[in-house]
Formats: structure tokens, sequence, C-alpha cells
């Protein structure tokens, strides 16, 4: 059921990713530091941020691919990493899509720039300047861009809240 709390989940993998959690209308509604255990993704802690912020009505996750030049201790954490993702997505039950990072920076205008990212979200969300301030913030950036994509592509609108109508007095 989408309520007015419904949001989309945006997630930017790995050890400096981040968890975006936009409203419909694609305000931020809470930003999170991918959660880490030493340097895997602390699957328990994830799940608890997803069910915490929720209700979520899609997942949106960036697609992994291999990199030039990572060694294959770090294409393994990476891997590992992602897919506990996937499997705290798929045991909560929540709806996950996936856009491949020139999917969603295609559209935003975005290249492999972090700093680009962290500049151009400030200035869609000013109001989480400070959240995109430090060169480590880009995952946050980047989470908020892959959710983002997600909504232009599908819009919707928010529910309004109902409120009941205000009786007389005299009635």
């Amino acid at each position: 059921m989408v309520t007015v709390n419904t949001k989309v989940l945006g997630i930017d993998p790995g050890q400096k990713g981040a968890l975006a959690f936009l409203g419909l209308d694609g305000t931020i509604r809470e930003l999170e530091d991918m959660p880490l255990l030493g340097k895997a993704v602390n699957g328990h802690l994830l799940a608890r941020l997803v069910q915490g912020y929720g209700p979520i009505k899609m997942a949106v996750v960036e697609s992994a691919h291999s990199m030039p030049k990572q060694g294959v201790a770090g294409v393994f954490t990476y891997g590992v990493g992602y897919g506990v993702i996937l499997g705290v997505l798929a045991a909560l039950e929540i709806p996950t899509t996936f856009y491949t990072a020139a999917e969603w920076k295609r559209h935003f205008r975005l290249n492999n720039d972090k700093a680009l990212s962290r500049r151009k979200a400030t200035e869609r969300w000013p109001t989480y300047a400070d959240s995109f301030k430090r060169v480590k913030d880009d995952g946050r950036a980047e989470a908020c861009f892959i959710a983002a994509k997600w909504i232009a592509d599908n819009p919707m609108r928010a529910p309004r809240k109902i409120l009941a109508p205000v009786r007389d007095m005299a009635d």
C-alpha cells in the first residue's frame, strides 16, 4: 500500500556507498552511509535501517560490474557486499530494480567525476547540502540520484493526507 510515508530506496553499493530514502515526490527523507562491520557490509544493520525507514515502494540498486585495475581481493569484497545487499532486500520482500551507472548518470548529465555528483546533489537538494560537502560523501549523492532516476521513470503522485471534515459544533 502506498502512503505519504512510502519511499524509494536508492543504493550505491560498496564500502563507500550509501542508502538514500526518497519520498515519491523526490525529496530526501533519510540518508545513511553503507553500514559496515569492519570492511564488510553489515547485513543485520542494513536490514534494520531499511525496515526502520520503510515502507519502501522500490529499491533501486546500481548494477555491479568489475572495474579495471581492481585487485582480486577488492572485487571479492565488493561482490560479497553486493550479495549481502541483494539478500537483505530479498529477505525483506522489497521489490528491487537495477540501473547501470551509465543509465542514471546520463539522465542527470553526470559523469565519473564524484565532485560533480556532490555539487549537483547540493543544487538539487539544498537543504541537505551538508550531507554532500565532504569528498567521501559522493556515495550519498549518487544513491540519491539512483533513487531519483527511478522516480523520474515511474511518475506517480504521492498520496495526500486526507483530513476529516470539520463538524460544526451546533450539529
